[in-house]
């Protein structure tokens, strides 16, 4: 997936030249969890998207 369709995909809560805080969601890791045999993901968490020197990298924040 290219840089451009993550961020655009994503729920933006913040934003800068170069840093984006977003929310996804994702699954839960109960291998019993719909969410985890192609069901709907639904665990919130907030990552920071940072795009720096034409690289895309991420850091987990907290759910």
């Amino acid at each position: 997936m290219e840089p451009e369709e993550i961020l655009s995909e994503a729920e933006k809560i913040g934003t800068d030249e170069s840093r984006t805080l977003t929310t996804e969601k994702v699954t839960c890791g109960d291998q019993n969890c719909e969410c985890m045999n192609g069901g709907q993901k639904y665990v919130p968490c907030v990552y920071e998207y940072i795009y720096e020197d034409g690289t895309l990298s991420s850091e987990y924040l907290g759910k």
